[in-house]
């Protein structure tokens, strides 16, 4: 049983801290006919974190023209003790940033997009005392054609963080030397050892 959780204990270990799934989920598909102008429109929803936009061609196409982007919202809270609580939303701000699909070989053009954890910031000016952010992601929209016929899929998917990876590194590897500890134990010659 011990020489089991030698080698189980670290590769669950490995395994809780891995990345989640980051299987692609699919926004839209469709076909198209050859020289046919095709747009696409639409919105999906996430939270915090690193996403990366596909569209997959099953042929080359003319020309993409498209983007993802996502909304940086900002609300400003003043301070007035005359009005109860003493602080109040007093306006806010609406910034989008748009990404851009770019080309990652003839069939496949993505676009990677950020999103930030929501944050509040102190503000030292009278009246604005503070300001919350918070993002959101994404509305997109493409357009598209191609002398083929042909059809495409477009996905979005996380992005593994570097530290996900580095944890997940980290308990593979540290599978990999209790194996390798036990592999050895197994094959040591008659004697050696011996007290």
């Amino acid at each position: 049983m011990k020489k089991f959780a030698r080698i189980a204990i670290p590769i669950l270990a490995g395994c809780a801290f891995a990345p989640a799934s980051h299987a692609a989920t699919m926004l839209s598909t469709g076909s198209y006919a050859a020289g046919e102008f095709v747009q696409v429109f639409g919105s999906t929803d996430t939270g915090p974190g690193k996403y990366r936009f596909d569209i997959q061609f099953s042929t080359s196409p003319n020309y993409v023209y498209g983007y993802a982007e996502k909304t940086t919202v900002t609300n400003f809270y003043c301070s007035d003790p005359s009005i109860a609580p003493g602080i109040f939303y007093c306006g806010g701000d609406d910034v989008p940033t748009l990404y851009d699909f770019m080309p990652g070989g003839p069939t496949v053009y993505s676009a990677t997009v950020t999103v930030a954890a929501p944050s509040s910031t102190p503000f030292l000016s009278d009246p604005i005392v503070r300001y919350d952010d918070f993002e959101t992601c994404c509305t997109y929209q493409f357009d598209f054609d191609s002398n083929s016929a042909g059809s495409y899929i477009f996905s979005v998917s996380s992005v593994p963080e570097p530290a996900s990876w580095a944890l997940m590194i980290m308990g593979f590897a540290a599978a990999g030397t209790a194996m390798r500890r036990k592999v050895r134990r197994a094959f040591q010659p008659c004697g050696v050892g011996a007290a």
